[in-house]
């Protein structure tokens, strides 16, 4: 099983005091961007390259950046479905996206459409990442670079500077053969100096959806998410790519210099949370030596799903009408003793509000989902199909 945590004598309760005013850090969200986010920030947190691992690339590299949007801290999310030869919106709802992630994944590598009718060569790929490079560091960055040791430096101290950088997304628009909305790939525009940047007055970042505004300022040749193989970064709807598995194994497994393992509770949690969208048996997940095996397990029950999804799944399949990870719902908590809606903690005569939650799972056979509160991010509850109530 993979470890999670040891047996210690810290004495952690006489410590608690110490960590009582704490802020809580809840790490980073992780959660797709909604399209047709324009005029964005972000401040720049990874830049770097790493080597595939599994997949068509693997043991290829690829160029990952990645930022937390500080602006604007509300956008719009809307999901549509190419149904009946048309579209529909299935849901809209105003989230907020302040604190997520906006990331840019290039292959550094020949990459080839899903059809295989468009190749782009490793050169062409390795002047994308470096034009990647000059946006967030002017046309002169690169002058002087003459060695791979010389661009880690440039990129820990891009890193470390923490660059402020406007970007945009594109809400990808479902088809006949693509029937669900997804996202394009993000179009990071360049830097944004801190005295041009002022907290709380970017208000014209969401574009509505729905239809009938102009469309981000995105360049037409603007690669799809299947551009390049679908190792590279997952799909449109934020399924996870290879490098975000590799990344999250790493940190799950890590050791200090003395061979103890550094609980990256953060990596576990969602490592955790992808096996169980994936359909994973948690005996299965309890039972692998690590966390490299899990990711290698939901590795594995993507791929399948996709190759079954190819080959069986009807064109005309009827529309899933069953809560799909990522919706909102309102949920009127039910207390497990009583079996009836649980009460105000404040006031016990009263019945409490119903709650924000958003679907981290669903099973389609026992017709319920795992939701998350929205307001902690922590509590869950597994909770039938029919008191999911639509927001």
């Amino acid at each position: 099983m993979p470890m999670q945590t040891g047996k210690s004598n810290l004495n952690l309760g006489a410590r608690a005091r110490q960590f009582k005013d704490a802020p809580i850090d809840y790490g980073q969200d992780f959660s797709e961007l909604p399209g047709d986010i324009n005029g964005g920030i972000a401040k720049l947190v990874e830049l770097k390259v790493g080597t595939y691992k599994e997949g068509a690339n693997k043991g290829k590299p690829f160029f990952l950046a990645a930022g937390i949007v500080l602006e604007p801290k509300m956008a719009v999310h809307v999901k549509k479905v190419w149904e009946n030869g048309g579209v529909r919106i299935v849901s809209s709802a105003n989230e907020k996206i302040e604190g997520r992630r906006t990331q840019i994944t290039v292959p550094l590598c020949t990459t080839s459409t899903k059809d295989k009718s468009k190749t782009t060569s490793e050169e062409e790929n390795i002047g994308k990442m470096f034009n990647e490079v000059k946006k967030l560091a002017g046309e002169a960055c690169l002058d002087g670079i003459d060695s791979d040791a010389d661009l880690m430096a440039l990129f820990d101290m891009l890193k470390k500077s923490g660059i402020l950088f406007k970007f945009n997304t594109r809400l990808k628009e479902p088809n006949k053969e693509y029937p669900s909305s997804g996202v394009w790939p993000h179009n990071w525009r360049g830097m944004v100096s801190e005295e041009d940047y002022q907290p709380g007055e970017t208000n014209d970042g969401v574009q509505d959806s729905t239809g009938g505004n102009e469309a981000p300022d995105v360049p037409d040749d603007a690669p799809p998410p299947d551009d390049a193989d679908a190792s590279a970064g997952g799909d449109a709807q934020g399924e996870p790519g290879d490098h975000e598995l590799d990344e999250l194994a790493e940190r799950a497994d890590a050791k200090d210099a003395k061979g103890k393992p550094v609980v990256d509770q953060e990596a576990i949690d969602r490592l955790t949370d992808l096996a169980k969208e994936a359909g994973i048996d948690d005996a299965d997940v309890a039972n692998a030596d690590n966390w490299t095996d899990v990711a290698n397990l939901i590795r594995q029950a993507r791929d399948a799903g996709a190759e079954a999804g190819a080959a069986d799944e009807p064109l005309d399949e009827p529309f899933d009408s069953s809560p799909q990870v990522g919706d909102n719902f309102s949920y009127q908590v039910i207390d497990p003793k009583t079996k009836k809606p649980a009460t105000d903690p404040k006031n016990p005569k009263k019945v409490a509000r119903p709650v924000m939650v958003e679907v981290i799972s669903t099973d389609k056979t026992k017709s319920v989902s795992v939701v998350r509160s929205l307001q902690d991010k922590k509590t869950k509850w597994t909770v039938p199909f029919d008191q999911l109530i639509p927001v």
